[in-house]
């Protein structure tokens, strides 16, 4: 995972995650919610990376002939989701590394000497 969905979360956009399989569900299991009610996310489960490519590539496309209306449409009916999303990028992800997942990787590189 790297900062490129992240960063299109905490801009109030939408995503299709080209990446390894199972990215949208690691983004998932941090708290985001994805999309999958306006676009097929069944290749996030495709471990072949060419067909997965494909899935996500046929996928934007599909997306891209829809009218100005239908992509009005969407926006309006994830506005929820989007707010959500970059919520939780910016004010209860932070948070969660501060107090948690921080000090665990602390503890792990440089335990405490007993």
């Amino acid at each position: 995972m790297t900062e490129k969905p992240l960063k299109a979360l905490a801009n109030f956009h939408p995503l299709l995650l080209m990446g390894s399989v199972g990215g949208l569900q690691i983004l998932r299991e941090y708290g985001f919610e994805t999309f999958g009610s306006y676009v097929d996310e069944s290749y996030d489960a495709e471990p072949d990376p060419v067909a997965r490519f494909e899935m996500v590539h046929a996928e934007f496309i599909r997306l891209c002939g829809l009218t100005e209306q239908e992509l009005y449409d969407r926006e309006r009916a994830l506005a929820d989701v989007l707010r959500h999303n970059a919520r939780r990028l910016m004010v209860e992800l932070p948070r969660l590394f501060l107090n948690k997942l921080d000090p665990e990787l602390l503890d792990v590189l440089a335990p405490a000497r007993q």
